[in-house]
């Protein structure tokens, strides 16, 4: 028992020092501070007591993942410190049969689908440049007539 409560406090020891120097390194938003992580970490059931494969909980520079039971999705719903994110949407994290956090294949690294935050916020964007070119053509017309007018007005002076 000695044993297994030592592993798990190597183990949360390890973890913290990954997201704390994580966070200093990529991380100068607010919504997440050391302080959250810690206590994510430490409020978090331990999986290494049943032996079976699982993937380690996990910092992937935007949220913390909790462990995971091989060949399951991890779910979470978007951050909310992002401007173009949607928090109603759904962040996925996929577990391996082996206990490994998928890797995306052109990368080679541990990915997470954030895809599904910004999908609404595209059209938003593409709404709001319509509004724009819509803006910068009227005032463009505008100043047109204006100089036509003027000059009609000097010319008849």
């Amino acid at each position: 028992l000695r044993f297994l409560f030592k592993k798990r406090s190597l183990l949360l020891i390890e973890i913290l020092l990954f997201c704390v120097e994580d966070l200093k390194a990529t991380c100068k938003r607010p919504g997440i501070t050391v302080r959250e992580i810690i206590w994510f970490i430490c409020s978090l059931p331990d999986f290494t007591s049943n032996y079976c494969p699982y993937c380690n909980r996990t910092w992937d520079g935007w949220l913390c993942w909790n462990d995971a039971a091989a060949g399951t999705i991890s779910v979470q719903r978007c951050p909310d410190y992002f401007q173009d994110f949607n928090p109603s949407e759904k962040v996925t994290k996929i577990c391996d049969q082996d206990g490994n956090w998928f890797k995306h294949p052109e990368s080679n690294r541990t990915w997470t689908n954030y895809t599904q935050c910004n999908i609404r916020t595209h059209e938003k964007v593409k709404t709001a440049l319509n509004l724009y070119y819509l803006a910068i053509i009227g005032h463009g017309l505008s100043i047109a007539s204006l100089l036509i007018s003027l000059g009609i007005f000097f010319y008849f002076k």
